[in-house]
C-alpha cells in the first residue's frame, strides 16, 4: 500500500493539471500599394517560425496576404482565422517593399510593423515597428539569410512579451 499512495497521488496531480501546448500563428501581410516580395517574405516568416519552434511552441503561418497600412492598423485582423484554428497567439506582420532606383532595381523591405495578439480576447500584448535590414547590393542568398535572421529577432521580441504575459 505504501508504494501505491505516491503513484496514485502523482496520477491525480497529472490528471488535474491540463497539459496543453501553446499555439502560435504568424500572419505576414505585404503592403497592397508596394512591390510584391513573396520570396523575401517567406524567408522572414521562416526565421520567425524557426525561433518559435525552438522555444517549444506549436507554430504555423497563414498565407502571405496583401493589405494597405490603414487596413493593418484596424480592428481584429487575423483573429477570426486564428480562433477557427484554435491558436492561442497570433503575430501580425506588415511589410512594405520598394524597388531601389539602381539598375537593375532591387526589391528591399522599407517599413515593417507588427502586433502580437492574444486570440482568446483580442488583446494586443505588444506592438512595434522595426527597421528591416539593408539589403542593397546583396546576393539573393544573402538577402534571404538576413531576412531569416531578422525574422528570428522579431520572434524573440514576441517571446519576451509572452514571458511577461505568463508572469
Amino acid at each position: 500500500m505504501d508504494r501505491r499512495l505516491p503513484i496514485v497521488a502523482l496520477a491525480a496531480l497529472c490528471l488535474g493539471v491540463p497539459l496543453r501546448a501553446q499555439t502560435f500563428s504568424v500572419a505576414l501581410l505585404e503592403d497592397a500599394g508596394g512591390a510584391e516580395g513573396r520570396e523575401l517574405s517567406e524567408a522572414l516568416v521562416g526565421g520567425c517560425l524557426d525561433l518559435l519552434f525552438d522555444a517549444g511552441l506549436i507554430a504555423t503561418n497563414e498565407a502571405i496576404g496583401r493589405i494597405d497600412r490603414a487596413g493593418f492598423k484596424s480592428g481584429d485582423l487575423g483573429l477570426k482565422a486564428a480562433r477557427e484554428g484554435y491558436v492561442d497567439y497570433v503575430a501580425l506582420v506588415w511589410v512594405r517593399y520598394v524597388d531601389t532606383p539602381t539598375e537593375p532595381p532591387e526589391r528591399v523591405p522599407e517599413t515593417l510593423d507588427w502586433r502580437l495578439l492574444r486570440v482568446r480576447d483580442g488583446t494586443a500584448l505588444a506592438e512595434g515597428s522595426s527597421a528591416p535590414p539593408r539589403l542593397e547590393s546583396k546576393t539573393g542568398d544573402e538577402r534571404r539569410d538576413l531576412l531569416t535572421r531578422f525574422g528570428r529577432s522579431l520572434a524573440d521580441a514576441w517571446m519576451k512579451a509572452l514571458r511577461k504575459e505568463r508572469g
